[in-house]
């Protein structure tokens, strides 16, 4: 088998010493799978024009150095997955441009290079899911004339989305914030996370009884021994035909919806809505945290995707399995946290940085109420509290309060005390508001813009969802790219060590620890784990465990 071959769309040819020589490449990594854990690299394409490029085998080491030479700025599109391919055959990248990154800065959607070479250069690409074979059955003739149009055209790509990001002025985020994050992911991605598949089966079984039980007690009620709980078209003709409930406000002809969102609102009201809504909730509890990650296990371990473009307010989203969406606040749901587990001598640490989001609402407002509770390390839940009720014993109203501020929400009179608590919350809310109308979107802390075109809509009802966008894209999106930085700098400690990153849920990092480093590491944390710049203290919370769902608090020391 030849170890490298080259594939153009036009021009001349080039010889390999081109590629050796240029200080700029654009590379695609061919592999046999998606998943990190299945993942075996096959070859690699690489760049130094739009419109050539070379094919490598993966045992091309001559090649492949020049990827791996930090004296080269190399350019990809979704560069996490190719850094991933290379460091599973050892070749190790920490700088890659990314053009699926800048794809979504600028708002191109979708972001895969596909879309955007064809929209955006005119190329036609063929993608993975039309090969019609894996890559790794194709010939090495054939695998190079598939690779190789996806680095030459990411070379041109980068072309066009270069000088779009600088005019936008998103050359700032994309340099510090998302650039630094490629490695982070990649090898958190290509860690995974120790998961007991035996703690899933048993909490399985718990569920399937909870299932028994309350499907027992439905047909009890509603007398019905074999209607089939699980046919929405059954059960939408035992709800609204048989019992007469009234069908609840939806947008379509079809029959009335028994999906939760619709059902929500009437369960308290009906205690037979109500048993159904435990019953779905269970199965989905079953079919994804429970079934769904049994099914995801590689060799004990679930390795996820999180994704850069996932969301438009710059956090990250998780995919193939959603790995930010385990239940947390029930009991089954914390048994679940309690199946992700620490390796032979480790613990499970974890960082969470406290009330984030309510600190970026003072940060932005410059409330002084707010700021003068954050500055001095009080209970902001029960400084809400007593503004709005003057009754400590209110505590969870004020708690549900402020997180109205972040998502809206609330009576009108809960509304107009929580303004009167926090004046200059709200003034800025409006002023932010209207500066969104008149700018069509909103920026984050790093200059993210997002283009809301709900603000442009003749629906007045629109435009105040277009609002809220508008305040959530300032408040969860500076919030995500401070944790993002976060990410980066506890990486350059880490990612030479015996420490793992294996998971971000939002607010939230969670590492596996040797045990004989981890108070030196817990204490690095609450001294390193900060962000300096904004006009209140940073605050992180460090716990400690031998799972995900029991852990205890570590005191930080002076």
């Amino acid at each position: 088998m030849p170890t490298y071959t080259q594939y153009r769309r036009g021009g001349e040819a080039q010889d390999i010493n081109e590629i050796f020589d240029a200080d700029v490449l654009a590379f695609d990594a061919e592999t046999t799978s998606l998943n990190n854990g299945k993942m075996i690299p096959v070859g690699v394409s690489v760049a130094s024009r739009g419109d050539s490029a070379f094919y490598f085998h993966k045992d091309y080491s001559e090649g492949l150095l020049h990827l791996s030479d930090p004296n080269k700025t190399l350019i990809a599109h979704n560069g996490k997955y190719d850094r991933s391919a290379l460091k599973k055959i050892g070749y190790k990248i920490d700088y890659i441009i990314d053009t699926l990154i800048g794809a979504h800065l600028l708002e191109i959607r979708p972001t895969d290079l596909k879309t955007c070479t064809e929209g955006l250069l005119n190329y036609k690409l063929v993608e993975f899911g039309e090969l019609g074979a894996p890559v790794q059955a194709l010939s090495f003739e054939e695998q190079a004339k598939y690779s190789c149009p996806h680095a030459y055209s990411t070379f041109a790509l980068w072309d066009y989305i270069y000088p779009r990001l600088k005019q936008k002025g998103l050359l700032k985020v994309f340099n510090t914030v998302e650039t630094p994050l490629i490695p982070v992911l990649s090898d958190m991605e290509l860690t995974g996370c120790l998961v007991s598949r035996p703690k899933l089966e048993e909490i399985g079984k718990i569920i399937d009884e909870n299932v028994a039980v309350v499907e027992g007690a439905l047909r009890s009620m509603t007398h019905e021994p074999t209607l089939n709980f699980n046919s929405p078209d059954q059960v939408a003709d035992l709800f609204y035909k048989k019992l007469n409930i009234k069908p609840p406000w939806q947008h379509t002809e079809k029959r009335p919806s028994v999906e939760a969102k619709y059902l929500e609102p009437m369960a308290n009201r009906n205690p037979i809505i109500k048993l159904y809504l435990e019953y779905k909730g269970y199965q989905k509890l079953k079919g994804t945290y429970v079934d769904g990650l049994i099914k995801s296990l590689v060799n004990g371990r679930i390795y996820g995707n999180f994704n850069q473009d996932g969301t438009d307010t710059s956090r990250l989203s998780a995919s193939k399995p959603n790995l930010q969406n385990i239940p947390a606040r029930d009991e089954l749901g914390k048994q679940i946290r309690e199946a992700w587990i620490a390796k032979y001598g480790c613990k499970i640490v974890k960082a969470d940085a406290s009330q984030l989001e309510l600190r970026m609402i003072a940060h932005w407002s410059q409330d002084e109420r707010m700021l003068d509770a954050f500055r001095h390390n009080r209970d902001i839940h029960m400084e809400t509290t007593m503004l709005m009720y003057n009754d400590a014993k209110r505590r969870s109203e004020g708690k549900t309060a402020n997180f109205q501020i972040v998502y809206g929400g609330g009576t009108k009179k809960n509304r107009e005390l929580l303004e009167q608590a926090y004046p200059g919350v709200f003034a800025w809310i409006k002023q932010a508001s209207f500066d969104a109308v008149e700018a069509g979107g909103a920026r984050t802390l790093f200059g993210r813009n997002r283009r809301i075109h709900e603000l442009e809509d003749e629906r007045p009802w629109m435009v105040e969802h277009g609002m809220r966008m508008a305040i959530s894209t300032h408040i969860q999106g500076s919030s995500a790219e401070i944790i993002k930085i976060l990410m980066r700098k506890v990486w350059n400690k880490i990612h030479d060590t015996e420490i793992e990153t294996n998971l971000q849920v939002h607010d939230e990092l969670v590492f596996t620890v040797p045990i004989p480093i981890v108070d030196d590491f817990c204490q690095w944390l609450y001294k390193n784990m900060r962000y300096d710049e904004l006009s209140l203290p940073f605050v992180v919370e460090v716990k400690v465990g031998d799972n995900w769902g029991n852990m205890k608090t570590v005191k930080e020391l002076n």
